[in-house]
């Protein structure tokens, strides 16, 4: 969702990009190199003269249910494929510029507090933490072989046809707009255009290292969520909310990515000079249902 994106607006921007796929096509424009994460191959021109790379593997983490199974893929999924790009890069003898590694707000983990989180509170002891904290520890090992390491920990992306906007637009359309569990937990979310407009930023500004928030500034509960993509769909919004344990027990553990949410923070990139095009939920809204 946010690679193809943000290849685009690379390439609109002058940048040479190079894609690593399982699938490769290397007719496509941008062309696209052969990597095997099951092996550790990597296509060495994808990486030849290489000045900055970004970091955007891993399965989704909403896909089902945590099983032990599934956690181990989840964490695998990021780790073991920042490792495979490390020692590719590093044999070949490469000096980047930069390494950009997405990670996610799960970082603060998975709970509902009154705490605003910013960008140096501890990961969370929880799963969610957990995966965060071991996916910006592989990304920290290219400090050795890059000028500077960015890491942004990415909220709730909205984009029109995939992640979660689309679960939540065709929820409304269907006149069944209604919270989830107590509809008091914020959901930190960013318009996908401002995460890959962030992701530039990473790129061209070489003042920038170290984590960053990447989450719009406006705070908004699940409920008010729900409520104004109902305005913005001209559907009602109905105060019967979705019971906690219903959703329990459909996806288990991983219903806490639905039922908790804290406030985030995005001061520290705001302090850089970025300017967020999308501030307001509603906008941000109409601009993907238009």
């Amino acid at each position: 969702m946010i690679g193809k994106k943000l290849g685009s607006m690379l390439a609109d921007k002058g940048h040479q990009i190079r894609i690593l796929s399982r699938t490769p096509r290397p007719n496509q424009i941008p062309p696209q190199f052969e990597w095997n994460p099951g092996t550790g191959y990597v296509n060495p021109e994808a990486i030849k003269n290489c000045d900055c790379v970004l970091h955007l593997a891993g399965i989704n983490i909403a896909g089902s249910r945590w099983t032990p199974k599934r956690k181990k893929q989840i964490i695998q999924s990021r780790i073991k494929t920042a490792e495979i790009l490390f020692n590719s890069i590093k044999s070949k003898g490469i000096a980047l510029d930069s390494f950009i590694s997405a990670s996610a707000i799960g970082y603060y983990g998975a709970l509902s507090s009154e705490h605003i989180y910013m960008e140096n509170d501890p990961p969370a002891n929880d799963f969610l933490g957990e995966t965060c904290l071991l996916w910006e520890q592989s990304a920290d090992h290219f400090g050795v072989i890059a000028k500077r390491v960015v890491k942004l920990r990415i909220g709730v992306v909205l984009d029109r046809f995939q992640g979660a906007f689309p679960k939540f637009d065709l929820q409304t359309k269907l006149f069944l707009g209604t919270a989830l569990g107590t509809g008091k937990q914020y959901i930190p979310w960013i318009h996908i255009e401002d995460l890959c407009r962030i992701f530039i930023a990473a790129v061209e500004n070489r003042d920038l290292s170290g984590p960053f928030n990447a989450v719009a500034s406006e705070h908004v509960s699940n409920e008010r969520f729900i409520k104004t993509l109902s305005e913005v769909n001209h559907r009602p919004f109905w105060r019967l909310n979705v019971p906690s344990f219903f959703l329990k027990l459909i996806f288990g553990e991983m219903s806490v990515m639905f039922l908790k949410g804290s406030r985030v923070s995005n001061e520290k990139i705001l302090k850089t000079g970025f300017k967020f095009k999308f501030t307001k939920l509603k906008d941000a809204l109409l601009n993907l249902t238009e």
